[in-house]
């Protein structure tokens, strides 16, 4: 996708971005940088069989690096856990890059970062992923992508016993102190869910705790893994909560696609083995198994729909509509192409095109009704300020100054929402429309595999739902889609499930065989393959 020179100069314009930003410009314009030389993926030959067979998602024979670098924090608990003096970190992340570095025949470099510099540190290439219970975030899904989740939290407030705070609604008062750790997820929780409190951003999460302790703070916000780690250090305290939902993944780098892909193969694998949970299970986390093919697939609608308001807000700027058939024509295009190549990836026959088409019209008609949403409450907002605005209120009417102090121009507003929309919105967009088509295939390799090991052999015919539509809902509940909706979304995964190859036609069978995983050895890198076209849907 460009030179080396290119490459290096799309990653110095993005890390100069992060380094000027702000708060609220953190996020950036990321660049798509040109595929980095990577594994493409694997499984674990030591991972037992369960009913739920590892071998569909084993991949062929694939090149591996010697040495992986991992960033981890250290600090985060039952995550990542690096004492001063100790040689290496401990926790269910670091075990994850440990079992799939073992699988790729590589060795691990920890890479510790701050949690205030971890996207920075993304960008200027420290590591090749990081993992250390990074919360997948709108933000962070332009800047980099993110793996299958690996897990769910629930933002926590602890106060002391004896407080008389006790309802969420109880925090969001004037004066109110509470601390959170700086730069990470949990302080832009606190920060838009109690905008009225005092919010205290600490250096360093083990820091956090003893702000409650001593009397600095009225409250401390951690997680619902995290709360009873604290908690056994701390006096008697309450929780208050679960505050959010957050999915757990591993980040990796925009030029690290073939990596991703790699660990994804893998995670399919090892959720389906139960490597993973038995990871869980080591370290206490929910029993859930959010990295298998369906309920990872929800994830990614929830992902892509998370960045829908982005997209209502630079399409406003740029007066686009907020329909664009031409654009959707496109992205059915790039599905039926994403369903044929993953199709060869898995070994399978690619799903119906009528399914595929009900499929991906109902995740576009559930993108519109965010970005109406959106760009509804944009309206609301703009009459507001123009009411304030006559009635005094405000001291004038100008607009928000640009950085350096200027007011911006129409067209330098039209510039940034362009880049914002064609260099990093649509790009993400389009990469989770890919992905969730994927994940939809990966279904299908599974439930073949199943069938060709008899664990279905009796219901081949007539399959049960794999999806329930409170499932879908649930996933999706941050969104508040309307009922109608949310039933399409479900009955579209549906219909996908109704066109795999064994519900059309239960007596023909394609024998599921396992490519023989990667070899425990270093290999030099080949040459790179051209980049997938990945058209932006959005």
């Amino acid at each position: 996708m460009g030179s080396t020179s290119v490459k290096a100069r799309q990653a110095g314009v993005l890390v100069a971005i992060l380094r000027g930003a702000g708060r609220a410009g953190l996020i950036g314009l990321a660049a798509v940088v040109a595929l980095a030389c990577a594994p493409r993926s694997s499984g674990d030959p030591t991972a037992r069989d369960t009913d739920r067979p590892a071998e569909a998602f084993a991949a062929p024979d694939a090149a591996m690096v010697e040495t992986l670098r991992v960033g981890t924090s250290g600090d985060y608990a039952p995550f990542s856990h690096w004492p001063e003096g100790a040689s290496a970190p401990s926790g269910f992340s670091v075990d994850v890059a440990r079992a799939f570095a073992q699988a790729r025949g590589a060795r691990i470099e920890w890479v510790r970062f701050g949690w205030s510099e971890l996207a920075l540190d993304l960008a200027a290439g420290r590591f090749e992923l990081a993992l250390s219970g990074i919360t997948v975030r709108p933000d962070r899904s332009t800047l980099g992508r993110f793996s299958l989740p690996l897990t769910t939290t629930s933002a926590t407030a602890l106060v002391l016993s004896d407080s008389r705070l006790a309802t969420p609604a109880d925090l969001e008062r004037p004066g109110l102190r509470i601390a959170v750790n700086r730069g990470g997820h949990l302080e832009r929780v606190a920060r838009t869910t109690f905008a009225r409190a005092r919010i205290e951003a600490v250096e360093g999460n083990a820091a956090v705790p003893a702000r409650l302790a001593d009397g600095r703070a009225d409250a401390v916000l951690t997680d619902d893994l995290e709360a009873p780690l604290w908690q056994r250090a701390l006096p008697p305290t309450r929780a208050i909560g679960p505050l959010t939902r957050d999915r757990k993944a591993a980040w990796f780098p925009l030029d690290q696609e073939d990596l991703l892909l790699a660990f994804d193969r893998w995670l399919l694998a090892a959720e389906a083995s139960g490597e993973l949970a038995r990871l869980r299970a080591r370290h206490g986390l929910a029993d859930s198994p959010t990295a298998a093919p369906l309920p990872a697939l929800l994830a990614r609608l929830d992902e892509r729909l998370a960045l829908m308001p982005g997209v209502a807000r630079a399409k406003q700027a740029l007066a686009l509509p907020i329909r664009d058939p031409a654009q959707e024509a496109r992205v059915h295009t790039a599905a039926r192409e994403s369903a044929a190549r993953a199709a060869r990836e898995f070994g399978v026959e690619p799903p119906r095109d009528s399914a595929l088409r009900r499929f991906v019209d109902a995740q576009l008609a559930a993108a519109r009704f965010v970005q109406d949403r959106e760009r509804a409450g944009h309206a609301r907002a703009e009459t507001d300020r123009r009411v304030e605005a006559t009635a005094g209120t405000r001291s004038n009417d100008a607009p928000d100054a640009d950085a350096d102090g200027d007011a911006p121009t129409s067209a330098r507003r039209a510039e940034v929402a362009r880049a914002e929309l064609d260099e990093r919105l649509r790009p993400a967009v389009a990469y989770l429309m890919d992905r969730s088509v994927w994940l939809a295939v990966a279904s299908t390799a599974e439930r073949r595999a199943e069938s060709a090991n008899g664990a279905r052999a009796s219901d081949a015919a007539t399959p049960p739902a794999s999806v329930s539509r409170e499932a879908v809902a649930d996933a999706l509940a941050d969104h508040a889609l309307p009922p109608e909706l949310v039933t399409e979304l479900h009955s579209a995964l549906e219909a996908l499930e109704a066109a795999r190859p064994e519900a059309r036609d239960p007596g023909r069978r394609t024998p599921v065989t396992a490519p023989p995983h990667a070899t425990p050895r270093a290999r030099a890198c080949p040459a790179r393959p051209a980049p997938r076209d990945t058209t932006p849907s959005a």
